[in-house]
């Protein structure tokens, strides 16, 4: 049995690696790195394990993987784009032998439900990572804020702010690969105090780290949020400048709900399931 961990050659969001990051903290050994761009063309002799989190799919059309690969979907999420091929006849009987699927969110759940598949919610497994940062910076991060709702936050508090960016192009490290960009990334909402973003991928491991978030985004109908955001603060542009005066920027408010049972319980079924 080979252990592999998908990685992405064609995606910008470093989110996408640290979600993998959430996924390597369960497999025993990393054997190899898949693109899940291209599963379809993995070719091995050996069964391959591979937790299948996250977004799918860019380019719908190399769905289904192949054969080798033995996939443990969790916290397992069908982009818009990809929704009319992963519901397919051909797509829908591969995940019918590996069910039930666990999704990450509530909208991708049901819309496999309704197509005849067992599935259940599982959250993302980012909720599963530990902070093992004793103290706590004074630091305020700012990341991909949406220019009108950065505009409305005081000026002493975007001036003293750590501003950066998930995108791969305007994320400035130390660090060329992109997996130690996503974990420097993380290192950062461990020990950080305050955390405005509009990447749900920044979200939530904040949430796991117990680190206060909030989210300003443009759509927040968006179906990624269903089920999950109720574990952080989320505003429209137009709401969070109006809310944004009322924030504690020196002593904020702990997120609204804590997740720790829900994500003992998703560690677990990882544990049990590898």
């Amino acid at each position: 049995m080979k252990y592999g961990l998908l990685k992405y050659t064609d995606r910008s969001n470093l989110g996408d690696e640290i979600q993998s990051l959430a996924a390597q903290q369960f497999l025993p050994r990393t054997d190899a790195y898949y693109d899940r761009e291209q599963l379809h063309k993995v070719n091995s002799e050996e069964p391959i394990r591979l937790l299948m989190n996250g977004f799918f799919l860019s380019n719908a059309g190399n769905w289904p993987p192949s054969d080798c690969i033995e996939p443990v979907f969790i916290s397992f999420h069908i982009d818009n784009v990809a929704e009319k091929k992963l519901l397919s006849k051909a797509s829908l009987d591969y995940l019918k032998q590996y069910q039930p699927i666990g999704c990450r969110d509530t909208y991708t759940r049901d819309i496999l439900r309704n197509a005849g598949v067992d599935a259940w919610f599982s959250g993302c497994l980012t909720l599963t990572m530990k902070n093992q940062c004793k103290e706590r910076t004074d630091e305020i991060v700012l990341v991909d804020v949406p220019k009108p709702a950065l505009e409305s936050i005081p000026k002493d508090i975007q001036q003293r702010a750590v501003m950066i960016s998930h995108s791969k192009k305007h994320h400035k490290s130390k660090y060329t690969n992109d997996f130690d960009k996503a974990q420097e990334l993380l290192d950062l909402y461990r020990r950080c105090k305050l955390v405005i973003t509009r990447r749900l991928h920044a979200a939530l491991p904040c949430v796991a780290f117990g680190t206060p978030v909030y989210v300003v985004h443009p759509n927040i109908d968006d179906r990624r949020f269903t089920g999950v955001s109720d574990w952080f603060r989320l505003y429209s542009v137009d709401e969070f400048r109006k809310a944004v005066h009322h924030i504690d920027f020196e002593n904020p408010e702990p997120n609204p709900v804590a997740v720790g049972n829900l994500a003992e319980r998703l560690a677990e079924k990882c544990v049990n399931t590898l």
